[in-house]
């Protein structure tokens, strides 16, 4: 898969699943939601690093673990959500975040087909990787305002 459509169906599928399933509440509707737009983006991100070659495809459920966990917990119920609020669940919560950034900048590196230039110098991955990692930690502080509410 070419990097720029990659970016054309990864963009929009991140946005709608990690809002599309919230605007719809708590019920089965949004579990659904999230359902179809989690498995259509991983999809899109495994076959952008099985073509990529700069990560093995397996990683690609990572880009959707974090969101998946929100809605099911939010699903769950208050008592479900009792059991998570320790410091170590916050943490590991984190470094899915950080490990789903990491998967989406090694999606934006190009691949064998593309053209090749240092990465310090490739307009595409500086600027989508950026967006992409302010959007996705301004996520993480939503899902955890949802997640972990007794921190607030």
């Amino acid at each position: 898969m070419k990097r720029l459509t990659y970016i054309y169906w990864a963009a929009p599928l991140t946005l709608a699943l990690n809002s599309v399933p919230g605007l719809l509440g708590k019920g089965s509707y949004a579990l659904l939601a999230a359902g179809i737009l989690a498995v259509a983006l991983w999809g899109v991100v495994w076959m952008r690093l099985y073509t990529n070659r700069k990560l093995r495809p397996e990683f690609a459920v990572l880009s959707i673990l974090p969101s998946g966990i929100a809605y099911a917990m939010a699903a769950m119920g208050s008592e479900t959500q009792e059991l998570i609020q320790s410091p170590t669940w916050q943490n590991l919560y984190f470094i899915l975040w950080l490990s789903t950034i990491f998967v989406y900048l090694r999606t934006l590196i190009p691949g064998p087909k593309e053209e090749q230039r240092p990465l310090r110098n490739d307009p595409v991955l500086l600027f989508i990787g950026t967006l992409s990692t302010l959007y996705l930690l301004s996520c993480w502080v939503s899902f955890n305002n949802i997640l972990f509410p007794t921190l607030h």
